[in-house]
């Protein structure tokens, strides 16, 4: 996690192809509110 807070862009491709579990779902959600979080705080 500490490595993609130090990215200045996440690319997320073809995630509609993958299925998720629920807990993949929260996973995925976390890394994506932490990253938008990082970005609107800088």
């Amino acid at each position: 996690m500490k490595y993609l807070e130090r990215l200045h862009l996440l690319v997320l491709d073809e995630l509609g192809y993958v299925p998720f579990t629920k807990a993949g779902t929260e996973l995925l959600f976390d890394v994506v509110s932490r990253c938008y979080e990082h970005a609107a705080s800088s």
